[in-house]
C-alpha cells in the first residue's frame, strides 16, 4: 500500500458469539468447549465437532488494534458496525417512525469502546504512514 493509502479491516467480535448462538438457530452448538475455544484462541474450523459455521477467526476490538499496531498504519476510525442491533432484531424490525431514532443512536454510539466490545462486527479504517 502506498503512503497515505486507506485500509479498511472488518472483523467478527469473539464476545458476540455466545449471544449469537443463544439467539439463533445454532443453540445446539452451545457448550463449554466451543465457548472456551472462541474466547481462548478465536478459531473454529469446518469439520470440527464443535464448529457451528465454517472456518472462522474471531477477535476483539483490542486485539485488532494491537495487531494493526505492528504495521505502518495509523488508525483513523474504529466503529461497531452492528452495535446492539442483532440482539434487538425483532424490536427493530417492527419499528416505524422510531427507526430513525434508532439509527441516530447507532451513529452516536458506534465508537463507544464498550459497544465495540460486544458488536457482532467491527470496522477499523487505517491510513498508511
Amino acid at each position: 500500500m502506498k503512503k497515505g493509502g486507506i485500509l479498511a479491516v472488518a472483523y467478527i467480535n469473539k464476545f458476540y458469539i455466545l449471544p449469537h448462538i443463544l439467539t439463533g438457530a445454532n443453540r445446539l452448538a452451545l457448550h463449554d468447549n466451543l465457548i472456551n475455544k472462541v474466547i481462548d484462541n478465536g478459531v473454529i474450523k469446518d469439520g470440527e465437532e464443535d464448529c457451528f459455521w465454517t472456518d472462522a477467526y474471531f477477535s476483539t476490538s483490542i486485539e485488532m488494534e494491537e495487531f494493526l499496531s505492528c504495521f505502518e498504519v495509523e488508525i483513523i476510525d474504529h466503529a461497531a458496525i452492528d452495535g446492539l442491533t442483532p440482539l434487538l432484531r425483532k424490536v427493530i424490525d417492527n419499528m416505524n417512525e422510531e427507526y430513525k431514532i434508532w439509527i441516530d443512536y447507532q451513529l452516536k454510539t458506534c465508537r463507544e469502546k464498550s459497544i465495540l466490545g460486544i458488536s457482532n462486527h467491527g470496522l477499523i479504517v487505517c491510513k498508511k504512514i
